[in-house]
C-alpha cells in the first residue's frame, strides 16, 4: 500500500504558499513533515483544516498509489 500526499502540488495550484497556510493553521499542523511526505499518519482534524484552507476534498491531498 501506497499513500502518496500531493499537499505541494495543491498549494501550487491554489496560488497560496506555505507560510499562508502555517499562520492560519498555526501548530495544528506540522507542515515540513507533510511537504515533504514524511508522515505516516494524518489526523482527521488535520486533514479538515487543511481541506478548509485550502478549499478542497481529501482526494485532492492525498491518492492511493496501487502498487504494480
Amino acid at each position: 500500500m501506497s499513500i502518496v500526499l500531493t499537499f505541494e502540488k495543491v498549494i501550487k495550484d491554489k496560488g497560496i504558499n506555505e507560510k499562508e497556510i502555517a499562520e492560519k493553521l498555526g501548530a495544528i499542523v506540522d507542515l515540513p513533515r507533510i511537504e515533504a511526505g514524511n508522515v505516516r499518519a494524518i489526523r482527521f482534524t488535520t486533514l479538515d483544516a487543511l481541506c478548509v484552507e485550502l478549499d478542497c476534498q481529501p482526494g485532492d491531498i492525498l491518492f492511493h498509489a496501487a502498487n504494480k
